[in-house]
């Protein structure tokens, strides 16, 4: 009886954890790229000005939308809450947006 308590207690936690295992799945969601979010429209969660702001913008994670600090491409312009931009280009780290459908370069 010594011998077997243990053996049956390591064999049903060996168990247990193979059931656990298959119940709990875990999915890993891939981060968006910087270089893919260049031309994908978002919607101002936090005003947006010289000193930054915050979009929200579609993603295929479990929450369907991500946030992202952003700065516009003007630095005079500025985009209040509720307002529809799109991603144009990277500066020094900040994805810079515009309120424009097409944009050209600069």
């Amino acid at each position: 009886m010594f011998i077997g308590s243990p053996i049956i207690a390591f064999l049903a936690a060996r168990y247990l954890n193979i059931i656990w295992k298959k119940i709990a799945k875990s999915s890993y969601y891939k981060i968006l790229s910087t270089q893919n979010l260049i031309g994908k429209e978002g919607e101002v969660i936090l005003p947006v000005d010289s000193r930054g702001g915050v979009i929200k913008i579609e993603s295929k994670t479990p929450l369907r939308f991500e946030k992202v600090h952003v700065k516009p491409l003007d630095e005079y312009k500025s985009f209040g809450r509720g307002t529809k931009v799109i991603i144009v280009s990277i500066k020094d780290d900040f994805l810079l947006v515009d309120n424009k459908k097409k944009y050209n370069g600069r």
